[in-house]
């Protein structure tokens, strides 16, 4: 069987379960953080109570799920591609303006924070003019040593250079698999992340790879895919945990069942893919509104929740994250779903103008 370099891809489609892949990912990061503020990091009453708080201090795994869907999504996105410049317009219109807003709500809730409580005990902000170059360039760590404002922008970083070196393979069509197996052949000697170094996405490669095999293998059967996917998963079993293996795996799985004609029962599903697709804005502004406004609201109770028991942590979880979903609404409806619109707009030919009509 061929590899199918000669083929075209295949017409856009939206796999709806992927969304709620999103969505759930979204969630589990988005609770982690209010556990990781929140929580006392004490053992907890009963089995149940301890599960639960286990289970969602695992949460950073989510990050894991995006990756892999990441390198799914966008690489179907680059088949469909001819021009880097689009591919790449595309992206920044998809990321870069909600990030930027995003910063601007960042910067809003430390400045109340400080005027109410006179100092800044939230996170740091960049105190010279390289470390605001940087963090309005997604370039904080790992890309340069300046630390993100935000704790989850370092994933951003990432994105920004998985989309950069995707690009050389619409620059250099024929290198197009050259493109994709040389980081994933260098990450087998990546034993850690590194911070400020050229190539520093090869540490997370493993993941977003992954899921490019699986978007290749979605376009044309072949032999080089298949190498591509045993390529990461030897990455994952030589550096990466047991757990973090397991869940790109999982996610794997899944986008490949929701993409076969057996799987079309996958993407029925509703209340998860509708959080897939305010997922970037949960993701972005989580932070700000449901660990630092909104857990400040029913401060001391997050600082108990061991004496609390399972009920009231529960109560506190789900009343931060419904703040932050509903903030997160707002902000897709404002910032995020616009920025989508233009980003589908780039390249778009206009419709032709019709000739008047000649009348005698």
């Amino acid at each position: 069987m061929g590899d199918g370099s000669e083929a075209r891809a295949k017409p856009g489609r939206r796999f709806t379960f992927i969304d709620s892949m999103r969505g759930f990912a979204a969630s589990w990061v988005a609770i982690f953080h209010i556990n990781k503020i929140g929580g006392d990091h004490t053992r907890y009453a009963g089995n149940a109570h301890q599960s639960y708080y286990d289970f969602m201090m695992s949460g950073a795994l989510g990050v894991t799920i995006f990756f892999v869907i990441s390198g799914f999504a966008v690489h179907s996105s680059l088949l469909r591609t001819d021009s880097a410049r689009d591919f790449l317009a595309r992206r920044f219109w998809r990321i870069y303006p909600p990030y930027i807003a995003s910063l601007a709500v960042v910067m809003a809730v430390i400045i109340v924070h400080k005027l109410l409580t006179g100092n800044n005990d939230l996170i740091g902000v960049p105190h010279n003019a390289l470390g605001w170059i940087a963090t309005l360039t997604l370039t904080t760590q790992p890309a340069t040593t300046v630390a993100p404002i935000n704790w989850v922008y370092w994933t951003l970083t990432y994105e920004l250079a998985f989309y950069l070196w995707l690009s050389l393979a619409l620059l250099v069509p024929r290198a197009r698999w050259a493109v994709l197996v040389t980081p994933a052949v260098l990450a087998l000697f990546w034993t850690s992340e590194k911070t400020f170094v050229p190539l520093f996405f090869i540490y997370q490669w493993c993941f977003f790879a992954l899921g490019t095999a699986l978007a290749e293998w979605d376009r044309e059967r072949g032999w080089r895919p298949i190498g591509l996917a045993v390529l990461c998963l030897a990455t994952m079993m030589v550096h990466r945990t047991w757990l973090e293996t397991s869940v790109a795996l999982l996610a794997a799985f899944l986008i490949v069942a929701s993409t076969a004609p057996w799987g079309d029962w996958l993407n029925g599903e509703r209340v998860l893919r509708k959080l897939g697709d305010w997922s970037y804005s949960i993701y972005l502004i989580h932070l700000p509104i449901g660990c630092w406004i909104a857990l400040g609201a029913i401060d001391p109770w997050p600082r108990k929740l061991s004496q609390a028991g399972l009920a009231v942590h529960l109560g506190i979880d789900l009343s931060a994250f419904a703040v932050t979903v509903a903030f997160a609404w707002g902000f897709w409806r404002l910032v995020e779903k616009p920025s989508i619109a233009r980003s589908k707009a780039v390249g778009r030919k206009p419709a032709p103008t019709p000739e008047p009509l000649a009348y005698a």
